[in-house]
């Protein structure tokens, strides 16, 4: 999965993203500004949607341990180890899937399963009862699909729009309409249902083309569901998929700087407590550039900005969860960005906080 599509992903996600900027520091600023902020989305509005509960394909990443000694710190406190220790057994299971959300979308959800080989499931969310949306990916084409309370329907359907044309999608019947030479299908809701199901195409298609896709469309049963979309994961795309909803969700800050092929140096192998960790490392570590490129620009409302981002750090879930499990990492992060935020890191502080948290 490109950065380009996590990018995007990411800024659709966001219910709240401002219009066009003026300047690059004002771009900066209102981007620094909202990601603290940012609050659980309700739909992706795209196709080009990429990545987050069940899998994401992209590659991840590396070396946690730092053997440097750290400088001696005149006049300043040194930082704690950030190697995080923990106590008792680890997590029951290496899977960085999250079951009980697997298990709502199956019992919830619209059940889908494309018959074409070869498509792969890049993000499931069920965000609410009776509501939510998932992703697949094969090579560069796309399907986005999200299902609402049937209660919706009136306000969503596309029967009565031009154009539109009756179309099977698995057991729902739907209607199907195109917008900018892409298509979208709406279907009703089943009788006696609680929901109504959006399925739609990314670039690649043609009219006849899309029509014979959506003639292998499946709708099975939860187990059968389950089993499905369990068979479409990979290790990689669990990953991919988990730091997309950190970051989206709230649970972990997303750095300005963060550019998605630093996933690539996150350890593919691993258990979710092991991911997290690293992952987390990684997002301090942006933190750490994104003040100094702040202070490189002498612009008091984008340091304002990223002190504010910095100080929200007391506040990552992702960090609270591991703290439970026995981690020492909170404390060591939580120390830097509050120093950063204060501006009383010394530049041989700084240095000894990149060892710490930066890969290599």
């Amino acid at each position: 999965m490109s950065g380009d599509k996590y990018d995007q992903m990411l800024r659709e996600a966001d219910p709240y993203r401002p219009g066009p900027f003026i300047a690059a520091d004002q771009e900066l600023l209102t981007q620094i500004m909202a990601e603290p902020r940012r609050q659980p989305f309700s739909r992706l509005a795209v196709v080009g949607v990429a990545a987050a509960v069940i899998i994401a394909a992209v590659g991840v990443v590396v070396v946690l341990n730092r053997t440097s000694a750290a400088p001696t710190l005149p006049a300043a406190p040194t930082p704690s180890a950030a190697s995080p220790s923990r106590a008792g057994p680890p997590p029951a299971s290496d899977s960085l899937l999250e079951p009980q959300k697997v298990k709502k979308a199956a019992e919830q959800g619209s059940r889908l399963v494309i018959g074409e080989p070869g498509w792969k499931i890049i993000h499931l969310e069920p965000f609410a009862d009776d509501g939510g949306e998932m992703a697949w990916e094969k090579g560069d084409r796309m399907i986005n699909s999200s299902w609402y309370p049937a209660a919706e329907y009136n306000s969503r359907r596309h029967d009565k729009q031009k154009g539109a044309e009756k179309v099977k999608l698995g057991d729902y019947t739907g209607w199907m309409i195109t917008e900018g030479g892409q298509f979208r299908v709406m279907t009703e809701p089943q009788p006696g249902g609680k929901i109504m199901v959006s399925f739609d195409s990314g670039p690649g298609f043609t009219k006849a083309r899309f029509r014979t896709f959506l003639a292998g469309v499946k709708t099975v049963g939860v187990e059968a569901w389950i089993a499905a979309a369990t068979g479409t994961v990979s290790r990689r795309g669990e990953m991919g998929d988990r730091a997309y909803r950190l970051f989206a969700h709230g649970g972990l800050g997303r750095p300005q700087s963060w550019e998605d092929s630093q996933l690539d140096d996150l350890p593919v192998d691993g258990t979710l407590f092991d991911f997290d960790t690293a992952l987390a490392k990684q997002a301090a570590c942006g933190f750490i550039t994104d003040w100094e490129q702040a202070k490189a620009r002498g612009n008091a409302a984008l340091l304002e900005a990223v002190r504010e981002t910095l100080l929200a750090s007391k506040n990552w879930t992702v960090l609270k969860d591991l703290e439970q499990q026995g981690s020492t990492l909170r404390t060591p992060v939580i120390e830097m960005t509050t120093r950063l935020a204060s501006d009383q890191a010394t530049p041989s502080e700084i240095e000894v906080y990149r060892r710490q948290f930066c890969p290599r």
